[in-house]
């Protein structure tokens, strides 16, 4: 899957879909690597490599809830969806990110 920078939101709500779907966990990984150097001048930001898996699971220890809505002309975040979320999973706090489509919430 691909959507830019909102990859790793519509990732993760893919992975819920399939979970709704079925009884069996469903393993979401996802991995995003800095461009060529050939490339590089078409990025909006530089940005690091990362990379992550979450395991979705009816019986899930903790839960996070994800909300997605139309971002109304709100200006973009300056650091990267992922970057959110990873911090939302290391302390568990209320996280947001907002990108060029939608803004996107998690607690």
């Amino acid at each position: 899957m691909a959507a830019g920078e909102e990859t790793l939101g519509h990732a993760l709500l893919e992975a819920f879909c399939q979970l709704e779907d079925s009884e069996e966990p469903v393993l979401m990984v996802y991995a995003d690597m800095a461009l060529p150097g050939e490339y590089r001048g078409f990025a909006e930001r530089p940005e690091p490599g990362r990379a992550i898996g979450v395991l979705l699971a009816h019986a899930a220890a903790r839960t996070t809830t994800l909300e997605a809505t139309a971002a109304g002309g709100a200006p973009s975040s300056p650091r990267a969806q992922a970057d959110a979320f990873f911090n939302h999973l290391a302390d568990a706090r209320p996280g947001s990110w907002t990108g060029p489509q939608r803004s996107w919430t998690w607690h």
